[in-house]
This record gives C-alpha cells, structure tokens and sequence, in this order.
C-alpha cells in the first residue's frame, strides 16, 4: 500500500480524535481493494491496512443495498470511473453503518487511469465535539456569510442525498481539515460547482474532486462521454452578475 501520510485523501480522515471512515484504491488491473487502518477499524477488522478481494468488499454491504453498490461498482471498473456511492456497510459485529464514499481517479505516470480512490465518510460519526467547537468559534464568520454557507449546503444535499445537518458538518469538517474559512469554502463550491459541472448530466466524480481537491484549479480529466446526445437547452436566465446562460 502506498504512504497513507502522503495521500491528500488522509486529510479528510478526522477531526479531532474520533475515527471518521477511512481512505481506499481499488485497482482497476487486479480487482483489489487495498483499506487504510481506519477504513479496516470501521468494518471490524483490527485497525492495520488490509488488502481484500471485491467479493470480500460487497460481503459487507447491507442486503438492501448489495445490488446497487454491485452495479457501482462493476460500472466504475468497467468504464475506469471513480466509485462513488451512499449506502450502509455491517461491520464484524453485525452493526450497521451509513457511510458515504467519495472518489477519484487513481493515475499512473503517464497518466492513464488505473484504479479509484477516495474516502469513506461515516455519516453517523461527522458530528464531533471539535465539530461543535469550531461552530461556536466561527459564529460570526458563519453568520455574517448565510447566503453563501446555504447555497454550499444545497448543493451537498443535492449531490449526496444529506441532511441539511450533514450538509453543514461536512463544510464544517473539511474547512478544519484544509485550513480553509468555512465562507471561503462555501465560495469555492458555490462558484466552481455551476461553472464546471453541468447539473442536467450530473458528474458526481468532478464533484467529488472540487470537496477533496478545493485547492486544486484544475477539473479532473472526463473519463468517458456516457451519452453522445445532450438535452436541449432551456430557456436562458440571467445569473447574479446580471450575464444571460442557458438552463
């Protein structure tokens, strides 16, 4: 496995002492998943980095949701996408938990895609006291920058399906883990989301990549074209510098 302490995805591990999730790869050529120390503690396991097998993966699905991460994942190795997804993991104890994973492409040298890698979040455990103690130090950075926070957190519950709670702890989360003001990150969101995603043909993995990325201007290359056709645009609307866009 590589050194987890030079992966920018170990950035979004924690906050504060409580365990977060975990980072992974899952190599695309050998179909193997290589799981951090805390991404192993999370499903059971002692807390050491531990290689699996797919099948080993999708054994600790939940039944409900077995056949959807199937399809995720034989989709992102198919198409060499990133695996991305929100479902719920049953650790070794039989406990349940609802994670959520965020991806990107893994490149070798020549910068062909050869796996994917990422994060996963527990959603149970966002909420820590160092959460709850950066909100009362930032009050008045939050509360002098609503519109913006709000707009940030709509977008999150669009592109992952969260709360409205979930929302604001994950910029919260990821303003501490990149030395970023929360209002700051929120902007980035909120401008590079409309700018470089086209919501009508959602790219969930370019999302991923600006949320882990922020300090990165570059978009992550396309993978593939899923449709050679795009709808037509709508009616235009003028957005908030008064220029006139399509729909």
């Amino acid at each position: 496995m590589t050194d987890e302490h030079a992966d920018p995805a170990r950035l979004f591990l924690y906050s504060g002492s409580q365990l977060r999730g975990g980072h992974f790869r899952f190599l695309f050529s050998t179909g193997i998943w290589e799981w951090s120390s805390e991404l192993a503690a999370l499903h059971g396991y002692p807390a050491e980095p531990k290689t699996l097998t797919t099948d080993a993966v999708l054994k600790h699905r939940h039944p409900d949701d077995l056949a959807e991460v199937t399809r995720a994942v034989d989709t992102s190795a198919r198409i060499g996408a990133p695996f991305r997804s929100r479902h719920r993991i049953v650790d070794l104890d039989g406990s349940t938990h609802h994670v959520l994973v965020i991806g990107d492409s893994l490149r070798d040298a020549d910068g062909v895609v050869i796996g994917t890698g990422g994060v996963y979040v527990d959603l149970h455990e966002v909420r820590t006291d160092a959460i709850q103690s950066e909100v009362i130090t930032r009050v008045t950075d939050f509360e002098t920058s609503r519109a913006v926070i709000e707009q940030a957190k709509g977008i999150l519950m669009f592109a992952y399906s969260l709360t409205d709670q979930q929302a604001f702890d994950l910029i919260v989360w990821r303003s501490q883990q990149t030395n970023i003001k929360v209002r700051d990150l929120a902007r980035v969101i909120t401008e590079r989301v409309p700018r470089e995603i086209d919501l009508i043909e959602y790219n969930s993995a370019r999302f991923g990549h600006i949320l882990l990325y922020p300090h990165d201007p570059q978009p992550p290359t396309t993978i593939t074209d899923r449709s050679t056709s795009r709808p037509a645009p709508g009616p235009a609307f003028a957005d908030p510098d008064g220029n006139h866009r399509a729909r």
